[in-house]
């Protein structure tokens, strides 16, 4: 089966007519921000991400944090190639019949994610619609030589996340399921363009993607990318600590907090084998917090090891299942449920 979702496939056929401007550096796919040399040595990246699914099926409420994420959303694709923020653009799209007080508060998110970034909406467009939706599309530059795209990572290369995984898919289900305690996690919920990381990204890490999708989503995409295996080791103290009680309190296994398609929008990255200390060492100067998580190995398998057993996971059925949450959130919470029954990771 083809891990590639739903999206992908459909970009393909969006571009099966266009054609892509010689200056691009990047391949499809190949990069979280599209590449552009503006010179020899410097390339201006920009990406464009909307903020509509997650608003549209209940997961986010907030009207401050749905501007925060609008916002975040964009900046986290060029934090994941190492750029320095010039500004963004948003387009609006407002339901006729919501509160001046909403569309203040979405203003409010937005203008704080903007002043945390040191960035600044240059302007946009607002529509009226059936339903909530905001496009953003964000800018910055970045030395030729040290844009980190999604490609470079081998055989060995070591796997790292910058922040705690599972918090995404911790509100989605919390969200989808009604509990009494969403609405707390939606206020934990803050994803943050991780530009903290860039010098680390520039100059060690040999690929890199950001978390939009969940975890497993993306070391799928540098599995696919690079033509590597993946061996994941879970370890609990990576997870969000609302993850880590959702799962105890529900009998979930932790991995599938992971491997659910709500991200947190951390950068996870690739870093060769002799330059792991390096890494460290750059990452305690910055007071990161990194994790590693795995490594990259020979062949195209998706291993996940826990503290009792090691499987292998079939990475494009667990991502296909995540096409029925439209239609019927439920199932597709027991579908990951009995998944990970069969493959041994209770």
């Amino acid at each position: 089966m083809d891990s590639r979702t739903v999206e992908e496939q459909l970009i393909n056929v969006v571009r099966s007519h266009l054609t892509r401007d010689p200056r691009q550096v990047n391949a499809p796919f190949a990069s979280d921000a599209e590449l552009i040399e503006l010179s020899s040595d410097l390339c201006l990246a920009c990406t464009t991400d909307s903020l509509h699914e997650e608003i549209e099926l209940g997961i986010l409420e907030n009207p401050w944090t749905i501007g925060w994420t609008a916002v975040n959303i964009n900046l986290s694709d060029l934090a994941a190639v190492g750029v320095e923020p010039l500004g963004m653009l948003l387009a609006w799209t407002l339901p006729s019949s919501i509160p001046t007080e909403t569309v203040k508060e979405i203003s409010r998110g937005i203008a704080d994610a903007a002043t945390v970034h040191k960035t600044a909406l240059l302007g946009g467009d607002v529509n009226t619609g059936s339903s909530l939706q905001i496009c953003g599309t964000a800018f910055g530059l970045v030395p030729k030589a040290v844009a980190r795209q999604r490609t470079g990572m081998k055989p060995g290369d070591r796997i790292f996340v910058t922040g705690s995984i599972g918090l995404g898919n911790a509100l989605g289900f919390s969200k989808l399921q009604k509990l009494e305690e969403a609405q707390e996690i939606e206020m934990h919920y803050r994803p943050t363009a991780r530009f903290d990381a860039r010098p680390v990204i520039r100059d060690v890490a040999s690929a890199c993607i950001d978390s939009s999708d969940g975890l497993f989503a993306s070391l799928d995409i540098l599995s696919r990318l690079n033509d590597c295996g993946i061996l994941y080791r879970q370890r609990p103290e990576c997870y969000h600590s609302d993850a880590r009680a959702l799962a105890s309190r529900f009998q979930i296994p932790l991995w599938l907090f992971a491997a659910a398609e709500h991200g947190e929008f951390e950068l996870v990255f690739s870093v060769p084998g002799d330059r792991v200390q390096e890494c460290l060492n750059r990452c305690r100067d910055l007071q990161l917090n990194v994790f590693e998580i795995g490594k990259a190995v020979e062949g195209s398998g998706f291993h996940v090891l826990t503290e009792n057993r090691k499987a292998q996971i079939d990475i494009a059925f667990v991502r296909q299942l995540s096409s029925s949450i439209r239609e019927d959130p439920g199932s597709y919470v027991q579908s990951l449920l009995k998944y990970s029954r069969n493959v041994g990771l209770e």
